[in-house]
């Protein structure tokens, strides 16, 4: 590392640059339980200071390449301004000022340079950029903002995690088009999707013809809400979840949506191949938390379900979500389900629909997540992990970050029984 250190100085010299020994620093990534104490590096014969955390062109590192302390900053930096726009309410500005202040003002020091940061964040820091947003929208709104769903919805904003989410993808596709900086991603062009390699899958694929629209449905994750709105797109309706189940307008999971292996092998690669594609996704314990709530812990008696359940189970094949056969235009998430959804409206040219989504509600299974885990050992939560590692690895998930809340979940209830 010295050696490496002593070429960079003496190129910088050559390039008539020099080196400032007090101004550099070293950041030494370490992740054992017991430190080594990395050698000391010098420029010009003197020592350069070892640090733990480092501000680098606004963002800020640390040694254990969390991003602990870089959140800290943007939310504390945020928090502060929104004095500024509390201070702009009382001054009777209009709605649509003070949004305008917050997301010119106040939303960029949020998603300053989020590629670099955002697919490192656990759910607390994330969730922590989001209470800005939530206080800034109670801040706009006053006494009509009623949750944070509808505020988004009203003021036509979405979540700061699924906005990260489209910088870093946005990021990722410049960096493809760009010759200089393709190398940084080992890009290999998707395979065509051919009917041929579907015909398991076939049956999951609703195609709407009206929107030029292909939903992947996926049980327990929020597919009910996502038929519902494939429904209202395919007849021009507008119904809601009041009119689902016996006796309503729609009994949604037995109408006879056009499925892909209703059509000629001709005329489903066509769509295929031109129609925007769709699939919803979600934690995959959560999914089996949202399973073992809805056919087991409410409803005891569905044995049907339970035979298949074990079924599935054993075969290692409950919850997989299958995408290698199908390049998907969009991936939304059901925890973001109504803002992945407007803005899959956007990018597909479906416009004045916005009326047919439905509002965001918490997720059930996701607010009992850990009571319902908490009595499974962790050995088996692992297991569970591994079985579902690339569902976990492809859409963003973290089985430690599960893990976590589990054991939270855990220490609250000894907590109580003490």
């Amino acid at each position: 590392m010295q050696q490496d250190l002593n070429e960079l100085s003496l190129w910088s010299q050559a390039s008539h640059m020099k080196l400032h020994p007090k101004k550099c620093k070293v950041l030494h990534i370490e992740f054992r339980k017991i430190p080594v104490t990395p050698p000391s590096l010098t420029v010009n014969n003197i020592e350069v200071q070892l640090v733990k955390v480092l501000r680098v062109l606004g963002v800020i590192l640390q040694a254990d390449l969390k991003w602990n302390s870089h959140v800290d900053s943007v939310c504390t930096k945020a928090n502060q301004r929104l004095y500024f726009l509390r201070k702009l309410k009382h001054f009777h500005l209009t709605t649509d000022d003070l949004l305008t202040v917050y997301t010119s003002y106040i939303r960029p020091i949020l998603e300053y340079a989020a590629p670099v940061w955002h697919s490192g964040l656990p759910y607390k820091l994330s969730d922590g950029i989001e209470k800005v947003q939530r206080r800034a929208l109670r801040v706009i709104l006053g006494s009509e903002y009623t949750s944070y769903a509808a505020a988004c919805s009203h003021l036509g904003l979405p979540t700061l995690s699924s906005r990260r989410r489209t910088l870093t993808e946005t990021f990722a596709k410049s960096l493809l088009r760009s010759g200089q900086l393709q190398h940084i991603l080992r890009y290999h062009p998707p395979e065509e999707a051919s009917v041929a390699g579907l015909q398991k899958y076939r049956h999951n694929l609703i195609v709407i013809d009206k929107t030029k629209t292909i939903y992947c449905y996926i049980p327990k994750t929020g597919c009910t809400t996502t038929k519902l709105v494939m429904y209202n797109l395919q007849h021009d309706t507008n119904l809601t979840s009041a009119d689902l189940g016996p006796n309503k307008k729609v009994e949604i999971h037995r109408y006879p949506f056009k499925l892909l292996n209703k059509y000629s092998m001709e005329d489903a690669q066509m769509r295929l191949k031109t129609y925007n594609k769709l699939i919803v996704v979600r934690d995959p314990l959560e999914r089996l938390a949202s399973a073992w709530l809805d056919k087991f812990f409410n409803s005891p008696g569905r044995f049907i379900f339970r035979k298949r359940l074990r079924q599935a189970v054993g075969n290692s094949t409950f919850g997989k979500t299958t995408t290698k056969r199908v390049q998907y235009d969009f991936i939304a998430h059901t925890d973001t389900l109504v803002e992945d959804l407007r803005l899959f409206f956007h990018r597909s040219g479906i416009v004045g629909k916005d009326g047919i989504l439905p509002r965001q509600h918490p997720s059930r299974a996701k607010a009992r997540f850990g009571r319902t885990f908490r009595v499974v050992p962790p050995e088996d939560i692992r297991r569970l992990g591994q079985i579902y590692k690339p569902d976990f690895d492809m859409f963003g998930y973290s089985i430690e970050e599960d893990l976590e809340m589990i054991e939270n979940e855990q220490r609250n209830a000894l907590k109580q029984n003490v």
